[in-house]
């Protein structure tokens, strides 16, 4: 990004979609589910999330399972993955990921 103004523009635009932050609307009712939600989901991960929506239309999360269980959601670089092509009903059903 070499222009100023468009850097400014869309650091605004990824700022906005932002906004505070992950929250959930039920947090009160759940604060465990949500201690770990915000405990998996760090705020550098999902600033790079929605700087991929903004600037290719699309974003992706990592999801890194221990076990059954999740251990850590991370930001994944949309760029680094392609779809494969779609099936007769028009489902894409794969991704390949190119370093």
């Amino acid at each position: 990004m070499d222009s100023t103004t468009n850097n400014a523009v869309i650091n605004g635009v990824v700022n906005q979609i932002y906004g505070k932050g992950l929250d959930a609307t039920d947090s009160a009712e759940k604060p465990d589910q949500y201690a770990q939600m915000k405990s998996l989901v760090k705020p550098h991960d999902l600033r790079n999330v929605c700087q991929d929506l903004k600037l290719l239309g699309e974003a992706a999360f990592q999801i890194t399972y221990n076990g059954n269980k999740i251990s850590a959601i991370t930001h994944f670089p949309r760029e680094t993955l392609r779809a494969e092509k779609m099936n007769d009903n028009g489902e894409v059903k794969n991704y390949f990921y190119s370093a």
